[in-house]
């Protein structure tokens, strides 16, 4: 994986996090409001994961944090059926990889790189409502 600088990973999270931002107005726009007090985003999810080592579809929570220095676009994905730490990057953070809504189902997805995961892995996550 390369390097990044400081200034890079600051631009990336910005980015990440007017991406979050979206995300939520999606939602909000179609009578969908996923904040919960002092929690951020949190909500049920259709959470779909390929990567060269494992592939992965489940149902489970998810939490986007919305406020606090250095937490903001920190995105945490409950274990569930397959979906455990040992195998899967359950924990993505703002200033990594890139998040991307898909507005025509208003899905999230983070797409990174890691040698846990054999390469380049995406994640799709799909609130449940």
């Amino acid at each position: 994986m390369a390097k990044t600088t400081q200034e890079e990973r600051d631009r990336n999270e910005h980015r990440n996090i007017r991406v979050i931002n979206e995300f939520k107005n999606h939602w909000y726009a179609l009578g969908v409001d996923l904040h919960q007090q002092n929690l951020g985003l949190m909500f049920r999810a259709q959470v779909h994961y390929t990567s060269p080592k494992a592939t992965a579809v489940e149902q489970t929570d998810v939490r986007i944090a919305l406020s606090g220095y250095g937490s903001d676009g920190a995105i945490d994905i409950f274990e569930s059926g397959d979906l455990v730490t040992e195998t899967f990057h359950l924990g993505m953070a703002p200033a990594f990889g890139t998040y991307k809504l898909d507005k025509a189902t208003g899905s999230l997805s983070v797409t990174n790189s890691s040698p846990k995961m054999g390469g380049t892995f995406t994640v799709r996550i799909l609130p449940l409502v």
